[in-house]
């Protein structure tokens, strides 16, 4: 039984590859399903692979998760680069940073970061920056 499941999970991976996803994201696919896998029978696991392979939800699955990672990637982007910019903002403004205020900064959410930053035009001191 276990050969048939073989053949059958090559032809779902020839077919991914073929339709251009990534191997990296195939490779997570069946990750996930070898680790849940040995809570189904035989009969279950090549119901499972016939039903992704003759349908397009692997590749709705795949489509969805490459979107999802890349806009955690933007979403990291975007925070990295305004504590780069707060930070040297204030670094400018204010000179040397106590390792506090860094600390700070690198743990704020964005909506935070672009409170702070607003502040800073006006602020004269850090503490008025901070404060809530």
């Amino acid at each position: 039984m276990w050969s048939r499941q073989k053949v059958i999970a090559l032809q779902v991976v020839e077919q991914l590859v073929l339709a251009g996803v990534s191997p990296h994201y195939v490779a997570q696919l069946f990750h996930y399903w070898l680790s849940i896998s040995h809570w189904l029978d035989d009969g279950t696991k090549i119901t499972w692979l016939h039903k992704f392979q003759s349908s397009g939800e692997i590749q709705q699955m795949l489509s969805q998760y490459a979107q999802n990672l890349i806009d955690e990637g933007l979403q990291k982007g975007r925070q990295e680069e305004a504590i780069a910019f707060l930070l040297r903002m204030m670094q400018h403004r204010f000179g040397l940073l106590p390792k506090a205020v860094y600390h700070q900064v690198i743990e704020a959410d964005i909506p935070l970061l672009e409170k702070w930053a607003d502040r800073l035009l006006g602020a004269q001191s850090l503490n008025e920056v901070f404060a809530d």
